[in-house]
Formats: C-alpha cells, sequence, structure tokens
C-alpha cells in the first residue's frame, strides 16, 4: 500500500544538524517499517512551502519522497491537490493522511473523493472546541468548524491521546471504530542518566503564548530567593523570546536564566543530562513531546494540569501536575525535585521505564504502520 502525507513541517527537507525537529528521521522510519509490513510500499510527502523556497523534491530514502508545493499566498490547496491527484493516479496512493483537520485536511478530502483512496485525518490539538485555543487567533473559529466538518467525514482521526479520542466519539459523535490514539514520540533512544546534581530547570518548547513561560520566570523568581544557584535554562525560539528576556531582566534574573535559542535536534540530548528537572508551564497542551524527552533520559517533570500532562505524567510517580497560570505551585514542586535529588532520580527513572515501555521510537512507529494498514483495509466510509 502506498501512502500520501500532506502536511506543514519544511524540516523534512534539512538535515538534522540543521533543524530543532526530527521530522526527517522520523518519517524515514516509518517508511522504513511500512516496507517491512508491505514489501514494496512508498511514502510520499506533500508539505506547505512558500513560491521563494527554493526547494525541489528530494528522495529521503528508497521508499520516502518529499515534495514541495512552493505556493504563491493562497494557493497551496489547489497546488497540494494538483500534486495529490497525480499520485493518487500513478503510482496509485491507497491511503491520504493529514497533519491536520485544516487546509491539508481539506486538501485529503478532495482527493478521497477523486481519487478513491482512503483519508486519516490527525489531530494534534487539544480540542479544537477548547476556549483558550479559539481565543489565539481570530480564524480560530473557522478552523473549529472546518476541522469538525472533515474528521467527521473522514476513515479514520487519529489523536495523540485517549482523552481526545473520548471527547470527539462524545462531541463529534465520530464513532469509535474510527478514532485510533497513536503518541507521537520523539527519535531519541532512551538513556537512564543519574540525577544531575545542580539545582537546573531545564524548558524546551516554542516561545509563544500558549506554553506561558512567564509563569515559569516567576516561579524561577521565587525559588531564586531560597536557591541562590538555581538555574533556568531555556531551550526554543518564538515570538515572545524578546519579551521573555526582557521579563527575565527586570525580575533580576540575567544571571540564573539563560536562553539557548532554537537548538538543532541532536543537542538535544546533552541540555536534558544537564538538567535536574524540566518544566512545562502551558496554557494548553494537547500532548507535550517534550515531557517524553525528559522521560527518555529519566528526568522527571513539573507540568501544568493540562491534556497532554495529565495523558503523560502520573502525579507524584514520574513528576507532578500544578494548576495552570500558578507560579507559586510551580515554584514549590520545582523547588521540592531541586532540593531531594532521591526523589528526583526516583520519579526520572520511573518516567524512563514509562517511556522504552509505551513511547519509545520503536513502539510507537509499529503503531503508527499498524494504524495506517488497518485504516488502509477497511471498508469505505460513505460521506
Amino acid at each position: 500500500m502506498n501512502v500520501l502525507i500532506i502536511g506543514f513541517d519544511t524540516t523534512v527537507f534539512l538535515d538534522e544538524s540543521q533543524t530543532t525537529g526530527d521530522a526527517r528521521r522520523r518519517h524515514i522510519a516509518y517508511a522504513d517499517e511500512l516496507a517491512r509490513e508491505e514489501p514494496g510500499s512508498r511514502v510520499f510527502m506533500i508539505t506547505r512551502t512558500g513560491r521563494g523556497s527554493g526547494l525541489s523534491p528530494l528522495q529521503l530514502s528508497s521508499n520516502l519522497w518529499a515534495l514541495p508545493t512552493n505556493s504563491r499566498p493562497g494557493m497551496f490547496l489547489l497546488d497540494a491537490y494538483r500534486l495529490g491527484t497525480r499520485l493518487c493516479g500513478n503510482p496509485g496512493v491507497g491511503l491520504v493522511t493529514t497533519q491536520s483537520p485544516f487546509s491539508d485536511g481539506v486538501v485529503g478530502y478532495l482527493l478521497r473523493h477523486r481519487c478513491r483512496c482512503k483519508l486519516l485525518v490527525q489531530l494534534h490539538i487539544s480540542d479544537p472546541d477548547d476556549p483558550a485555543w479559539l481565543l489565539e487567533h481570530p480564524l480560530n473559529r473557522l478552523r473549529s468548524t472546518v476541522a469538525r466538518l472533515v474528521c467527521q467525514r473522514a476513515d479514520a482521526v487519529r489523536t495523540v491521546s485517549q482523552t481526545a479520542r473520548a471527547r470527539l466519539h462524545e462531541r463529534w459523535r465520530i464513532p469509535t471504530e474510527r478514532l485510533f490514539a497513536v503518541p507521537v514520540a520523539p527519535s531519541l533512544e532512551a538513556e537512564e542518566v543519574p540525577t544531575e546534581p545542580g539545582r537546573t530547570i531545564l524548558f524546551v518548547g516554542r516561545l509563544s503564548p500558549e506554553k506561558d513561560v512567564p509563569i515559569l520566570l516567576k516561579a524561577v523568581q521565587i525559588l531564586h530567593q531560597e536557591y541562590s544557584d538555581v538555574q533556568a535554562v531555556v531551550v526554543g525560539d518564538g515570538p515572545e523570546r524578546e519579551s521573555l528576556e526582557q521579563m527575565a531582566a527586570d525580575l533580576a534574573l540575567a544571571k540564573c536564566v539563560s536562553f539557548a535559542g532554537p537548538v538543532p535536534y541532536k543537542q538535544l540530548p546533552a541540555f536534558y543530562r544537564s538538567a535536574r528537572v524540566a518544566a512545562l508551564p502551558s496554557r494548553h497542551e494537547s500532548y507535550g513531546r517534550v515531557i517524553l524527552e525528559a522521560f527518555a533520559y529519566a528526568r522527571p517533570v513539573v507540568a501544568t494540569d493540562t491534556e497532554g500532562a495529565r495523558e503523560l505524567v502520573r502525579d507524584g510517580e514520574n513528576g507532578y501536575i500544578v494548576p495552570r497560570g500558578d507560579p507559586s505551585a510551580l515554584a514549590e514542586r520545582l523547588g521540592h525535585l531541586l532540593e531531594h535529588g532521591d526523589v528526583a532520580g526516583t520519579m526520572g527513572r520511573a518516567g524512563w521505564k514509562r517511556f522504552v515501555e509505551t513511547y519509545a521510537p520503536a513502539v510507537v512507529r509499529r503503531s503508527v504502520v499498524e494504524m495506517w494498514l488497518k485504516v488502509g483495509a477497511q471498508p469505505a466510509i460513505c460521506a
């Protein structure tokens, strides 16, 4: 069975030494796994890119190709549809899977009807009806409506958590047999690293409003009053970076908070190894791959009470869950792990064990390919 993936991650065209993501490595592994299950299968990726990107079609492995759209503004749907139509006709595609139920989901829906292939839509956000998400952008209400229509008409929907799967069944009346909860695991191989003796807190993620890094800075300010040697390392980039750096200076944290900026994916392990604990203070989070990255290196996580955290963090076992928007609660739990290295070590090992058993790359890779094959083989729905 040939698979067509439609999405937005342009890092598949870049070597990992040039990018902060692991998309290329993950998709090569998916294509290899599919070829092992069904020899002769091929995977094609249509990726939204701008007119001036200068990117060309690229063969990433023996059975994986990445195809840029190089679209003018507003032309992605048409360009992706044209590319997809050619692929679905020759050499033939049995399954189209889209990164989201939005513009790429619409393309997938159109291809499903044009080419009589199956459609698998992925939903990575916590909830398209979540008030916090709806308020983040003026177009999100429209996107939510589009998502509902596309998901209800797809052959299957993949969520990244059991909570989201249950919500789609309850709110959007999608039959459970068409819903798959399959996580997105990092490509990092697990390494049970001993507890770091220093008092370093690590944040990894996009510096954007939903990550609520200001709450972490306020928590570090509280901790600094008790621990003069506390350090916080912020890895990532985004629209709030400049304001966050200014906030750290205003809070007199310039000496204990460092902004590492965007870090190539291959360099991330060094940051996890040097930290005592990872923090994820998000306002909403559908999953939180950085939680798994921390677990892969036996680091406990203190995260806010979001859907993603509840799915991955077992409070008091491999980390702590604290209320959203509460710097005092975040500081209290982080401080406990900074003070008690034995507790941090025990929790870190529990997270490492869970990663190895449930979220290791090979485990998730098999689940993804099994989902592809199952959706590709199931009877078509009428929609």
